[in-house]
């Protein structure tokens, strides 16, 4: 499967806590992990319930755009 032409990504190990192997985000979180696209936080964890700024958002959209 691909999203936005990448290949989706499903390693073995999760690179956040709180977005564990066989979450429903898990391989689209994964994908844009190694794309450059989205980062967590210090302690190891994205959040992924919580809710994105404005500005994040840009930037997450401004990054997907320019790195392949």
């Amino acid at each position: 499967m691909q999203a936005r032409g990448w290949q989706l990504l499903d390693p073995p190990t999760a690179t956040f806590s709180d977005v564990p192997v066989g979450s429903a985000f898990f391989r689209y979180v994964e994908t844009a992990v190694s794309h450059q696209v989205i980062g967590g936080y210090g302690d190891g964890t994205f959040r992924p319930a919580n809710s994105a700024l404005r500005g994040q958002i840009c930037k997450v959209v401004y990054l997907a755009i320019r790195n392949p």
